[in-house]
């Protein structure tokens, strides 16, 4: 049974409503999952097998289908991991505006409250917001019989002094939380959300934690998007920004954001951007991707855009595997936010690869 879709920063990346001749990739899963038991040499090892040598590749393809923790089922020795990190409903320390928000992760040692707090990574600053989705994750490197005895904290701040944003002491604490990182492993999906508490002790927002499961690519590889819109007039008949995101999928019905694009009102071709494959699809070109396009809507006090809000316009999901077998000049489906599916909405126009680069171009034509 799906857990609901973590509330996010902007409206998270919604699952696609399963409707006809409309390949979400819940229903892409749930064909593989039909498959598996069809399969039995498809199927999860058993317990037994534990300590059998075992292909990580195929290992993190198995349970991204699933909600079971890999890291229980099997004893893997090591692994990198992307721990994603999204708040909700968070307490502003902004007099005028909204959070300038940031969160710093650290770990320690589990059960040793003396010892200190060692920071193992940090986010990037998201303006103007109260629930962020971060798209800089924390990368580290999963060791089974040390890992799993740490002590995790996830702090959450105000950038009062972005002339000393190193450091934390002259920036504003929103909130934190800490627990055991065996919490995170063993969790239904590698999911949790959890609130965070002020100094005080009292409730400051929500913060959701998802862990990622990273294959090592022999031959790292890039992604280069081009991205038109052929008519921005339909979704922007005021003529406000237009920006779009791409996501990664973690799990059934979770999405962890890689890239925000600049916003535009004046542009129909954006930036071109390159993503490597590992924080596109985790190393896996059959991991499926999901590209969205947001329109900007100010939020106005006493007269002034102080900060916007976000409305999703539409969306296609789909691996890089099955977008590099399309070939130029053809259609793909685009999920209208208002319409729903429409055939052809989305033209190949660019799929090639340049040295160990994939370049595609994509026209939005809905």
């Amino acid at each position: 049974e799906p857990l609901p879709s973590a509330p996010l920063a902007h409206p998270a990346p919604t699952p696609a409503p399963k409707m006809a001749h409309f390949p979400t990739a819940e229903s892409i899963l749930i064909k593989e999952d039909r498959q598996r038991a069809a399969h039995p040499s498809m199927a999860h090892h058993n317990a037994g097998e534990a300590d059998e040598e075992i292909d990580l590749g195929e290992q993190d393809k198995r349970f991204r289908h699933t909600y079971e923790s890999w890291m229980v089922v099997k004893k893997i020795q090591s692994m990198p991991v992307d721990i994603v990190i999204s708040f909700e409903g968070t307490k502003n320390l902004s007099l005028l505006a909204k959070n300038d928000a940031f969160a710093v992760v650290s770990k320690r040692p589990l059960g040793e409250e003396s010892a200190d707090w060692v920071v193992i990574g940090r986010t990037e600053v998201i303006k103007q917001t109260l629930s962020p989705i971060f798209i800089e994750s924390i990368k580290m490197e999963f060791k089974n019989t040390l890992d799993e005895a740490l002590d995790l904290k996830v702090d959450l701040y105000h950038l009062k002094d972005p002339k000393s944003e190193t450091d934390l002491d002259k920036q504003g604490l929103v909130g934190s939380w800490h627990g055991p990182l065996p919490e995170l492993i063993k969790a239904r999906g590698q999911w949790m959300q959890v609130s965070i508490t002020d100094k005080k002790g009292k409730g400051a927002g929500r913060l959701t934690l998802q862990l990622d499961t990273i294959h090592v690519e022999e031959d790292p590889k890039d992604v280069t998007f081009t991205l038109t819109v052929a008519d921005s007039s339909r979704y922007n008949p005021k003529g406000r920004k237009l920006y779009f995101t791409v996501s990664r999928m973690v799990r059934k019905n979770h999405w962890a954001r890689v890239y925000l694009s600049e916003s535009s009102a004046k542009r129909l071709v954006f930036d071109d951007v390159n993503i490597s494959l590992r924080d596109l699809a985790a190393g896996d070109e059959t991991r499926a991707m999901r590209l969205e396009l947001h329109r900007e809507a100010p939020v106005k006090v006493m007269g002034f855009d102080l900060f916007n809000r976000e409305r999703l316009l539409g969306h296609m999901q789909m691996s890089i595997k099955s977008l590099r077998a399309v070939p130029e000049g053809k259609s793909l489906q685009w999920f209208d936010g208002g319409a729903g599916p429409v055939s052809g909405g989305v033209s190949i126009v660019l799929n090639q690869t340049v040295g160990k680069t994939y370049k595609l171009g994509l026209v939005i034509n809905a």
